[in-house]
C-alpha cells in the first residue's frame, strides 16, 4: 500500500511488517547503506546477484541481496553470485539488516508520471534508520522527506535463526536456512527519549540500554511484541 502521513501513528492498528515498507517492499528503490554503499539498481534490471526472498502472511516479495550489479566505484562488473556459493544467511542478514533505506528513486518516478502522494496516488519520500543494539537486534527509526528530526515511528527488530540458537557456534548458524524478523513497539517513554536523540543514532543503543521503569512489582517491559507482524527471510521460500 502506498505509504500516507495518515500511518503516522505509532500505536494505529494495523501495523505493517518490514517488508511492506517501501524502504523494501518496493524493488524501485536507493538504498544507502552507512559505510559507502549506494544501489541505484532496480529488481528488474539486474542480471547478477544473489536475491534473498521474505516471506509474511499477506505479501511474498523479493529483494536483491547484492543490490547492485557494478562495482560503482571500480565501474567493474561484480561476479555473478548465482554461479558461487552463496554467503552464509546469518551471517549476510546481519550485515545487511542496518544502515539506511529510502524510496527516493520511487518518489521521484512517481512525480515525473505527475503522480503526488496520498490521492494522487504517489508515494511520500519515507526513510528508515536500522541500528544495531545487540548482535541480533535493531533499533528502526522511520521519518518523512530526509528530515531525522522529525521521526515518526520508532520499531525495534529481534532477528532469530531458524531452527538454531544466537548462542550456537558460528558453524552451527553457518549452515541456517532461514531467518525470521520479529517486531516490537517501543515504552513510550523510552519513544520519547530517542525522539530527542534523533540526530545523534549512534546514541541510540545506549538509551536503549540504559532505559528503566520500575513497575509496582517488577520493572516494565522495554518492547511490546506486535502479533502477526513477523516476517521470515530465506534465499529459498
Amino acid at each position: 500500500r502506498n505509504p500516507t502521513r495518515q500511518d503516522a501513528n505509532p500505536s494505529s492498528d494495523g501495523e505493517s511488517s518490514p517488508v511492506d515498507s517501501p524502504q523494501l517492499s518496493e524493488i524501485s528503490t536507493r538504498i544507502a547503506m552507512r559505510g559507502g554503499f549506494l544501489a541505484k539498481a532496480t529488481l528488474g534490471s539486474l542480471k547478477g546477484g544473489t536475491l534473498l526472498n521474505s516471506r509474511t502472511r499477506r505479501r511474498h516479495t523479493t529483494f536483491p541481496l547484492a543490490i547492485s550489479n557494478t562495482d560503482e566505484e571500480k565501474g567493474k562488473p561484480l561476479p555473478n553470485l548465482s554461479d558461487q556459493d552463496q554467503p552464509p544467511l546469518w551471517s549476510e542478514m546481519l550485515r545487511r539488516f542496518q544502515g539506511d533505506f529510502d524510496n527516493y528513486d520511487q518518489v521521484v518516478q512517481d512525480r515525473k508520471q505527475g503522480k503526488l502522494p496520498r490521492e494522487g496516488g504517489g508515494h511520500e519520500n519515507i526513510h528508515c534508520t536500522l541500528v544495531p543494539v545487540e548482535k541480533n537486534t535493531r533499533l528502526a527509526a522511520f521519518y518523512f522527506d530526509g528530515q531525522p528530526q522529525a521521526i515518526y515511528r520508532f520499531r525495534y527488530y529481534v532477528l532469530e535463526p531458524v531452527g538454531a540458537s544466537v548462542q550456537d557456534e558460528a558453524s552451527a548458524l553457518d549452515i541456517v536456512t532461514a531467518v525470521d524478523t520479529m517486531l516490537f513497539t517501543l515504552h513510550p517513554e523510552l519513544e520519547k527519549q530517542l525522539r530527542l536523540a534523533s540526530m545523534a543514532p549512534t546514541e541510540w543503543p545506549r538509551i536503549f540500554r540504559d532505559f528503566s521503569v520500575q513497575g509496582e512489582d517488577k520493572p516494565v517491559p522495554k518492547t511490546s511484541i506486535l502479533e502477526n507482524c513477523e516476517v521470515r527471510w530465506s534465499y529459498n521460500l
